[in-house]
């Protein structure tokens, strides 16, 4: 029964050693990103992305806005952000507490069922999974930031720590781009010295 890199043995009889080995190289690491293309789709050294890049200099002129704000500015912002969370906590208090009656209402449900033994195991098993997903809803409730200038300070905390991480992953992805690229240039070369 052939795979989907031996199948195209099946299908061709002119198939060279090269078109088999280019086709079975999709499989290794340095292919990966191309593991959804067409299956004929050669390998092909693949861009660095600009992503993480982009996204640190987003970070970076955050911190930079940041950095410049007057304490009118800060105190209009950290405002702004307390009464978006105290929303926030709005809803998902009322939610936690909706999910808190619905798992009860279950919850005696399940208590009240009267299995024959063989279905024990099952209703021990519905009590288990209720009681694993009622916990304290509290955690889901964002703290305020008490003062403007501590707000301030964890706003440009949180901006620097997404700069550093953003550049540290475009690094390393650099990196692996690289690797990547070295390997399947010298699979091209080393096919092209292959006996046919």
């Amino acid at each position: 029964m052939p795979t989907g890199y031996t199948a195209i043995i099946e299908e061709r009889d002119d198939l060279t050693f090269r078109d088999f080995a280019l086709r079975c190289a999709r499989a290794m690491t340095a292919c990966l990103p191309q593991r959804d293309d067409p299956p004929d789709e050669l390998p092909r050294v693949l861009e660095t992305s600009d992503y993480h890049i982009k996204a640190a200099r987003k970070a970076e002129a955050q911190l930079v806005e940041l950095l410049g704000l007057s304490q009118e500015s800060t105190r209009a912002l950290w405002q702004s952000d307390c009464e978006s969370i105290a929303k926030s906590n709005e809803v998902s208090i009322a939610k936690a507490k909706e999910f808190e009656k619905r798992y009860a209402r279950m919850r005696a449900k399940v208590e009240a069922w009267k299995p024959a033994p063989d279905y024990e195991g099952l209703r021990r098993f519905m009590l288990q999974q209720i009681d694993a997903c009622v916990n304290d809803w509290t955690s889901y409730i964002v703290e305020l930031t008490p003062t403007p200038s501590e707000w301030l300070a964890k706003q440009i905390a949180g901006a620097k720590s997404l700069a550093k991480y953003h550049t540290e992953r475009h690094k390393d992805e650099v990196k692996r781009t690289d690797a990547c690229k070295e390997w399947i240039e010298s699979l091209y070369a080393s096919l092209s010295e292959a006996n046919e």
